[in-house]
């Protein structure tokens, strides 16, 4: 009995680790591509590199147009849809918990909740296609 809980412990382990590295393993190669000069990453493609640079990152941000639109982007977007959010959901928490009496508050505590079930990708891409219809991607509202 005892030796079964040791080899399902070890089995248990390597799992994790064999998992661990499944998971890590797309990390650790995007951080070495992302340090190596070009010549470097077909040479030898999991080593670490023997003239590490930030060249990479000097070139995107300051050679390429598309590193300031997007990041202009982000910031136009991001920071009013933060601040609404904030605003907006604060408000409806500190309703939520002080009104847990009400007849409909399990009824929308209920649908709430079942909303976290649907997959964030069921509402954006019907929202991405709509946006790309009236002509609005790419640009600083879409």
């Amino acid at each position: 009995m005892h030796r079964d809980k040791v080899r399902k412990e070890i089995l248990r382990k390597v799992l994790v680790c064999i998992v661990l590295v499944v998971v890590l393993l797309p990390f650790y190669v995007a951080i070495m591509y992302a340090f190596k000069p070009a010549t470097e990453i077909t040479a030898n493609r999991l080593a670490f590199s023997k003239n590490p640079t930030i060249e990479n990152f000097r070139r995107v941000i300051f050679e390429n147009e598309l590193f300031r639109i997007g990041i202009t982007n982000s910031i136009i977007n991001t920071i009013p849809a933060v601040l609404l959010l904030m605003a907006i959901t604060s408000m409806a928490a500190w309703v939520l918990a002080r009104y847990d009496h009400l007849l409909g508050y399990k009824i929308l505590y209920a649908v709430l909740t079942l909303g976290l079930l649907v997959p964030f990708q069921c509402f954006v891409l019907p929202l991405y296609l709509n946006w790309y219809n009236a002509g609005l991607t790419s640009t600083n509202i879409g």
